[in-house]
């Protein structure tokens, strides 16, 4: 198992666009979390965004 990086990001499932914190350990999402330093959502997320790197495991391949 690799070292796990954590990426910022916003999420884009509806126009709100919360931050979120993106835990990624070999190329694959481990973690979704809201981000507490995004003034527009302030760390809270919705289950949409909770539930991210189930339901899109791969799509962080982050260089």
């Amino acid at each position: 198992m690799g070292k796990a990086t954590l990426h910022k990001s916003a999420c884009i499932l509806c126009y709100i666009n919360c931050g979120i914190e993106v835990e990624v350990e070999d190329g694959l999402m481990k973690r979704v979390r809201g981000d507490k330093a995004n003034p527009k959502s302030l760390g809270y997320i919705c289950q949409k965004a909770g539930q991210i790197g189930r339901a899109m495991p791969m799509i962080a391949s982050c260089g």
